[in-house]
């Protein structure tokens, strides 16, 4: 078995949100996939892993910002903001349709994903759920 192949189950740990569905390019649980960025850099090439947990927006909505709830739990954290390449390689294999939708991720330091979802905030939302 590979480490990519390694997750948490959100079953068995309270400090991961609920499988959502397959309209996102990874799940809770699962290790953050290293994307090709637009800019033909590599996600983790924009990851300090000596930080805490930390945001990572995925093709962000010009006209929203990425956070919107002033809460400084959420503030405080590093945030990630880049547009994916619609060229990935693989593993893993991942829609285009996916890869263009605006996601929030909030990510562990082991870069294992705590939560997911639309917006920082919707992402924030599932965490306080557990």
């Amino acid at each position: 078995m590979s480490q990519l192949e390694i997750k948490y189950s959100n079953k068995t740990s309270t400090i991961v949100a609920p499988y959502v569905s397959r309209k996102f390019v990874c799940q809770p649980g699962e290790r953050l996939p290293n994307l090709k960025i637009s800019d033909g850099s590599r996600l983790y090439d924009h990851i300090d892993r000596n930080s805490h947990h930390f945001w990572v927006v995925l093709s962000p909505d010009p006209t929203v910002p990425a956070i919107t709830v002033d809460d400084a739990k959420i503030k405080r954290l590093k945030t990630i903001e880049v547009r994916l390449a619609a060229d990935q390689c693989q593993p893993p294999k991942i829609p285009v349709t996916i890869l263009k939708e605006p996601q929030a991720i909030l990510v562990r330091p082991d870069l294992y994903v705590a939560s997911i979802g639309r917006t920082v905030d919707a992402a924030w939302e599932e965490m306080g759920k557990l």
